[in-house]
């Protein structure tokens, strides 16, 4: 039995090492949008409230329209990863021919085969918003482009 001080530090040694290996893992109090896969910080809002533009690649997206209005406006929403690594989402709202759509704002939209894919590079000017990390392209003088990489 004159081992058994040895053998409970020991034992208690290993079960320190073990809870601590076994705490979830804190990313430093980043929020996951602000970290990389490699685990380096990256700045996840570069822009500030207001106009902006900004380019980056199409990560996913499409039309966010309700299924069965034939008639509506309809809201597209595309994630993109901005040059600067940030992700945003990009918005617009198309309209329909009528009276009412020719009253809207008309942005300018060139989209390479005339939609926009995941993996297009994308060119844009909106009025962004930090607090939803949405850049809103609305205005006659904002725009979307996308072409291949």
């Amino acid at each position: 039995m004159k081992y058994r001080p040895y053998l409970l530090l020991v034992i208690g040694l290993l079960a320190i090492l073990l809870l601590t290996n076994c705490s979830p893992a804190d990313p430093g109090g980043l929020p996951p949008t602000e970290m990389t896969q490699g685990g380096g910080d990256i700045d996840a809002s570069p822009l500030a409230a207001g106009v902006q533009d900004v380019e980056g690649v199409v990560l996913s997206g499409g039309d966010q329209t309700a299924e069965g209005l034939l008639d509506a406006p309809r809201t597209f929403a595309y994630e993109v990863q901005l040059d600067s690594g940030a992700v945003i989402t990009i918005t617009y709202t198309a309209y329909p021919p009528s009276p009412a759509g020719e009253n809207q704002p008309q942005p300018r939209l060139e989209f390479q085969d005339g939609v926009i894919n995941p993996g297009n590079r994308i060119s844009a000017r909106g009025t962004y918003d930090p607090a939803t990390t949405t850049l809103t392209v609305e205005a006659d003088s904002d725009f979307i482009e996308t072409f291949s990489e």
